[in-house]
C-alpha cells in the first residue's frame, strides 16, 4: 500500500493553485510571471509554486503589497510598476485595503460606488515585453494576470514571437461578481495560437498550441483526492496549537502558584503561633513590670519618709530591697522574652528610677 500524499496547502481564493498543482505538480522547478500579484501569501496563486521551488516575477503597483512581496518573496524579482500597452506615467486607482486596485477608471468608479475608499496615485506603466526583455526571461511556464479589467491591455503589450507562456490565467469576471466580462481575450489569444481550455467561475485558462494537458487537470471537479488543506485551516491549526501551549504554560504556572500558596499558608500558621506566644509573653511581662513599678513606688515613698525621720538604718535595708528589685528587673530585661517583646521598651524604664533613688541615698 502506498503512503497517502502530503496534503496540498492551497492559498488561492478560488483554488486556482490546486488546478496548477494538477498541471505542474511533478515539475519542481519553473518560472512564472504574476501581473497583479497582490499579497505574497494570502489569496496568492503562485505561493504554492514558490514553496515548491519555482521563481518568477511579481508585478505589483500597490506599495503596501510590493513591500510585503520584497520581504516574503525575496527569491523572486519584485517590481513596483503597472503593466499596459501605453508605457509612461498613468493614474493608478488604489482601492484601499483590497485587491481591487486598478488602472481602469470605470472599475475604480464601481469600487467607489460600493463604499470602498479609492486613492489615486501616479505610477510608471511599462509594457510586458519591455519587462521580460529587461529581466532577460528565457521561458515562462505560467503567466497570471489579475488587474481588474485591464487584462487585455496587459496582453497587448507582450511580444508574442519572443515570450510565449505555456499557460495563461486571466481574471474573466467583473470584480466581486460571477458575471463574465465581454470576451475579447479569447479571440486575441487565438490569433497568437493559444486555445481556451477552462473557466473556473472566476478565471479563464489558455494553453499554448503545443502544450498538452491531460483530462484530469480541468476535466474533473476539485475533489477529496486532491488532498487540499486551505491556508485558512493551517492558520486556525497554528492558532489552536499556540493556544494549547499557552494553556499548558498557564496550567503549569497555576500548579506552581498553588504550591507557593500552600507554603505561604504554612508559614502564616507558624507565624501566627509565634505571634500568639509573643503576645502571651508580653502580657506576662507587662504584669511583672507593673508589679515591679508598684513595689518600687512603694519603696520610694517609704525611703522618703525614713529619710525625713532620719532613720539611716532603715534606709539601708530599703536600699538593699531596691537593689534586689533592680537585679530582678535587669534579669528580666536580659531574657529572650524581653528581646522578643521589644515594643515593651516604650514603657518608662524602672531601672532609671532606681538609679535616681540610689544617687539620692548616697548623698
Amino acid at each position: 500500500m502506498q503512503p497517502s500524499p502530503r496534503p496540498f496547502v492551497s492559498f488561492s481564493i478560488n483554488r486556482e493553485d490546486v488546478l496548477l498543482n494538477r498541471l505542474f505538480g511533478a515539475q519542481h522547478r519553473g518560472f512564472f510571471v504574476d501581473v497583479g500579484a497582490a499579497d505574497p501569501v494570502f489569496e496568492n496563486d503562485t505561493k504554492a509554486l514558490s514553496d515548491r521551488g519555482w521563481t518568477g516575477i511579481n508585478i505589483e503597483p500597490n506599495v503596501m503589497f510590493f513591500r510585503a512581496l520584497e520581504q516574503k518573496r525575496p527569491q523572486d524579482r519584485n517590481l513596483n510598476v503597472a503593466v499596459g500597452d501605453l508605457p509612461g506615467p498613468m493614474t493608478f486607482h488604489e482601492v484601499v485595503d483590497t485587491g481591487l486596485s486598478t488602472l481602469d477608471p470605470e472599475a475604480a468608479q464601481e469600487a467607489a460606488s460600493k463604499g470602498f475608499t479609492v486613492v489615486d496615485h501616479q505610477i510608471e506603466v511599462r509594457s510586458l515585453r519591455e519587462i521580460l526583455d529587461t529581466e532577460a526571461v528565457q521561458a515562462i511556464d505560467l503567466l497570471k494576470i489579475d488587474v481588474e479589467g485591464f487584462e487585455l491591455r496587459v496582453l497587448a503589450s507582450n511580444d508574442w514571437d519572443r515570450f510565449r507562456p505555456r499557460l495563461i490565467m486571466t481574471e474573466a469576471t467583473y470584480p466581486q461578481t460571477p458575471m463574465r466580462r465581454p470576451d475579447h481575450i479569447t479571440p486575441f489569444l487565438a490569433e497568437h495560437d493559444y486555445r481556451h481550455v477552462h473557466f473556473d467561475g472566476l478565471n479563464d485558462y489558455y494553453a499554448e498550441a503545443g502544450f498538452s494537458i491531460g483530462d484530469h487537470v480541468f476535466g474533473v471537479p476539485l475533489n477529496v483526492f486532491d488532498q487540499v488543506t486551505p491556508y485558512s485551516q493551517v492558520l486556525l491549526t497554528q492558532a489552536r496549537d499556540s493556544l494549547a501551549c499557552d494553556v499548558a504554560a498557564l496550567t503549569k504556572d497555576k500548579a506552581q502558584s498553588e504550591i507557593s500558596i500552600g507554603s505561604l499558608k504554612a508559614s502564616l500558621r507558624v507565624s501566627q503561633v509565634w505571634a500568639d506566644e509573643c503576645s502571651s509573653r508580653m502580657r506576662a511581662m507587662t504584669v511583672d513590670l507593673q508589679l515591679a513599678h508598684k513595689e518600687i513606688s512603694n519603696l520610694r515613698s517609704e525611703i522618703t519618709e525614713l529619710m525625713g525621720a532620719g532613720a539611716k538604718g532603715g534606709t539601708a535595708s530599703m536600699v538593699e530591697q531596691v537593689q534586689g528589685l533592680q537585679s530582678q528587673i535587669s534579669q528580666l530585661q536580659a531574657s529572650s522574652s524581653w528581646r522578643v517583646t521589644r515594643p515593651l521598651r516604650a514603657i518608662a524604664h524602672p531601672r532609671r528610677t532606681l538609679m535616681l533613688i540610689l544617687q539620692r541615698l548616697s548623698r
